[in-house]
């Protein structure tokens, strides 16, 4: 027997930060935010793009410049500040390592979570990474391609070659799974197509969409199971 399950809610669209926030926040009924961020990019503004969105009476605590990569003890610490700050969800801005950590805290805390991926690494779905083990699936994740032009040729080509990895590894996984091999196999596409341009283009956000569009592929397809690169 194969469960398939699909997932959470997902905005996917240009500036959609600002478009859907401050609603989403609303139908979570969360009005006391923990959020994680770690160091910004030349240039960078999405954290104060965050703020700028929240709703009036929404308060907010920062932790910037989170460890990365970052451990179970960081987790706990996490969770623990959320509590004390009576935090009711966290937000999680910033690279898988970040996105990671606020699930693992937000298990811990009992707290949602709403993931804001500003890398096309990952989008806050899939395995969780050692030491964390289970973790929550965000409550809501916000893929919105502006957010990712921070990131400079190094890093968009690291992200986009572990975003097609990962679509590869799950369509060659043997889970039965057909929904997600079509994912796969969709994302695969995406970022062969589109990753080069991403990288020697920095600022085409239509390449940029694209592979943050095969990032979130790989993250659905991804409920499959991963296999070799993994183990």
């Amino acid at each position: 027997m194969s469960l398939i399950a699909y997932v959470t809610r997902i905005h996917f669209a240009d500036r959609v930060l600002e478009d859907a926030l401050p609603e989403e926040l609303r139908k979570l009924g969360l009005s006391r935010l923990l959020i994680l961020t770690d160091g910004p990019g030349e240039g960078d503004d999405a954290f104060e793009r965050v703020v700028d969105a929240l709703p009036v009476g929404v308060w907010h605590h920062a932790m910037r410049d989170v460890p990365v990569p970052p451990v179970a003890e960081d987790a706990t610490a996490v969770a623990a500040c959320a509590l004390a700050q009576g935090c009711d969800g966290m937000v999680a801005l910033g690279g898988p390592s970040v996105l990671a950590l606020a699930r693992a805290a937000g298990q811990g805390a009992g707290l949602p979570v709403v993931a804001l991926p500003t890398t096309t690494a990952g989008v806050g779905l899939g395995p969780m990474p050692a030491p964390f083990g289970p973790a929550a699936v965000p409550a809501l994740i916000l893929c919105d391609p502006s957010l990712t032009l921070a990131a400079g040729p190094e890093a968009t080509a690291a992200a986009g070659m572990d975003a097609l990895v990962h679509c590869l590894e799950a369509f060659l996984g043997t889970t039965w799974n057909p929904p997600a091999d079509g994912m796969a196999l969709e994302g695969l596409r995406r970022a062969a197509a589109h990753l080069e341009r991403a990288v020697a283009v920095g600022q085409d956000l239509g390449a940029r969409r694209e592979v943050l569009a095969a990032a979130l592929n790989a993250g659905l397809a991804a409920q499959k199971g991963l296999g070799g690169v993994h183990a």
